[in-house]
């Protein structure tokens, strides 16, 4: 098999070849899917040489040798550290030295970069990543990943038990999609002249790790979500970033000094269950980080959090107001859904270097 073939050609790795190895990641930052999209698959092998395992994405270098001896550095990404882990495939899956077989989609805009769905190591264990269900190589002799968590039976039981309303951890389905703005945005021309200019690779702030502000943090987030019961206020939880939001069930509960934030300052109110939040005083520069929409100080949301009839799924509306961005208001939408037992996890952000 080629994979085994490859691992007798690891001794013979050049000088140039190790230092390409040692070479850093590109500063590539956190990139949109759309560069990967209609690409077809592509299977490469080689030798791993260096290894990011973190959030937003984990990445690793693969130096790749072609029938006529030459090499060739390729850069790989794939989803999540967290993501994988709860799939059950740890951090030290993918190790530098390790001689494995990839297949995935390629970049449209960066050159030796590809998203990652199914990696073969040499001991014929194949690893599934993200939307990967089924395995792809026959020789494969068991799998890791794919659709289904490995959740503690005990602490699902008590999740079932404690879970009351929206107060609990909500995670977004496996293979579904994060949330969707309803029809093409209307654009004024200002807004037009704003986004033209916009680079996904250079311009995204998620580079160097900075985490996004609203309403990008509740529609882009595909990480879990956690409602805590404040009495007076409510805590709205996310594993991206480790941060919080609260929501003030009350005006009289505002802080008197409150300088607008990325995440910005919220109200909310119940109405038959629903949970009702209006949200001010946002500074965050992009409607959308990775299409490069802005958005302006004057921004004001209606969010509407409310449950399924059997308390499984938890349904978002929003609805944005912008003069300066939109010419009329913008409504959106996305759900959530209800694993007993997940728990928020540490996010370990790794910046691009």
């Amino acid at each position: 098999m080629r994979v085994f073939a490859y691992f007798l050609g690891l001794m013979k790795l050049t000088s140039t070849a190790l230092l390409l190895a040692l070479l850093p990641f590109a500063a590539s930052g956190h990139h949109s899917m759309v560069e990967y999209s209609g690409s077809e698959s592509l299977e490469l092998n080689g030798v791993v040489s260096e290894v990011q395992w973190g959030n937003p994405h984990i990445r690793f270098k693969l130096l790749v040798r072609n029938d006529a001896g030459n090499e060739t550095l390729w850069r790989l990404e794939g989803i999540p550290r967290s993501e994988l882990e709860r799939n059950g495939i740890p951090s030290n899956a993918i190790a530098a030295g390790d001689v494995v077989t990839v297949a995935g989609r390629v970049s449209s805009r960066r050159e030796q970069t590809m998203y990652v769905r199914n990696a073969l190591l040499a001991d014929r264990t194949e690893l599934l990543f993200g939307s990967a269900r089924e395995p792809r190589w026959p020789q494969a002799t068991r799998t890791v990943g794919g659709a289904t968590d490995p959740i503690d039976e005990a602490k699902a039981l008590e999740s079932e038990a404690t879970a009351s309303g929206i107060f609990r951890v909500w995670r977004r389905a496996i293979g579904g999609n994060v949330g969707r703005w309803s029809g093409d945005l209307p654009l004024t021309d200002y807004a037009v002249a704003r986004r033209s200019t916009f680079d996904v690779i250079r311009d995204n702030p998620f580079a160097n790790c900075t985490p996004s502000g609203m309403p990008d943090a509740i529609m882009r987030n595909g990480w879990p979500i956690e409602f805590v019961d404040g009495d007076d206020e409510i805590s709205l939880r996310m594993e991206a970033f480790g941060r919080s939001r609260t929501i003030h069930l009350s005006a009289d509960n505002l802080p008197e000094a409150r300088p607008a934030t990325p995440l910005g300052h919220s109200i909310g109110h119940w109405e038959e269950g629903t949970l009702v939040v209006r949200t001010t005083e946002i500074d965050y520069p992009y409607f959308e980080t990775r299409g490069g929409t802005p958005q302006s100080p004057s921004i004001e949301l209606t969010e509407r959090f409310s449950l399924s009839d059997n308390d499984t799924q938890l349904h978002y509306e929003i609805t944005v107001t912008d003069p300066e961005t939109f010419t009329r208001p913008v409504t959106g939408s996305k759900t959530w859904v209800w694993t007993p037992g997940l728990e928020l996890a540490p996010y370990e952000c790794v910046p691009d270097e």
